[in-house]
């Protein structure tokens, strides 16, 4: 990574009809009244808790749910796959998926080491010091040029690295 780089949580949507939903938030969404309506009955809630309770589906909150725990598999898949043990694949996953604030949060470095990536700042390394410089430089010689397409190639470290 470097200065500028920053990664985002994981944050599954899906559409319906011509509204995006957020998986978290639905699911946050229906854990906040269930809270709210565990101390109290329905005729005993304030009209807009009334009406978010009617506004809400229990196939959206399990098409929710299944998302989710699509999304949480795949992740552990990738850390497994990545070296992770399952503990720390679990505290990760926690983070960039069940923990974020935002949906447009973004997670630097420093955070990104915290939450147990292994992530490595450019300058760490040669190769990656390279790897940064000619990056720049294909940022400097076609940023401002106008164009639809701008074509990168890259290759893969040898030997799963």
């Amino acid at each position: 990574m470097g200065d500028i780089s920053q990664l985002s949580p994981i944050d599954p949507y899906y559409v319906e009809g011509e509204r995006v939903i957020y998986a978290i938030s639905l699911i946050s969404a229906f854990k906040n009244l269930d809270e709210y309506f565990g101390t109290r009955g329905v005729e005993d809630a304030s009209y807009p808790y009334q009406h978010f309770a009617d506004c809400l589906y229990p196939e959206s909150y399990d098409r929710a749910v299944r998302l989710v725990e699509m999304v949480d598999g795949y992740a552990n898949e990738l850390l497994d796959k990545a070296g992770y043990v399952e503990r720390k694949r679990k505290e990760i996953i926690g983070e960039l998926l069940y923990q974020a604030s935002l949906h447009q949060e973004t997670i630097r470095f420093n955070r990104a080491k915290a939450i147990g990536l292994k992530v490595q700042h450019y300058k760490e390394s040669n190769e990656y010091t390279e790897a940064w410089t000619v990056m720049r430089n294909w940022l400097r010689k076609y940023y401002l040029q106008p164009s639809h397409i701008h074509i990168m190639r890259y290759i893969l470290p040898t030997g799963g690295e």
